[in-house]
C-alpha cells in the first residue's frame, strides 16, 4: 500500500515538514506521481 505524505504524517505522528526533511536527506524514498504527489511505501 502506498501513502501520501499527509497520510504518512497521521500514521506516524510526525509532521509533514520532518518527512520532507528525511526525504531530502535520502532517509525516506518517495515515488512521484504524474501530478507530482509523493507516495511512500508502507514498509
Amino acid at each position: 500500500m502506498k501513502l501520501r505524505i499527509g497520510d504518512l504524517a497521521k500514521v506516524t505522528g510526525v509532521i509533514k515538514r520532518i518527512i520532507d526533511y528525511y526525504t531530502n536527506l535520502g532517509l525516506l524514498q518517495a515515488e512521484r506521481s504524474q501530478i507530482n504527489y509523493r507516495y511512500y511505501r508502507e514498509e
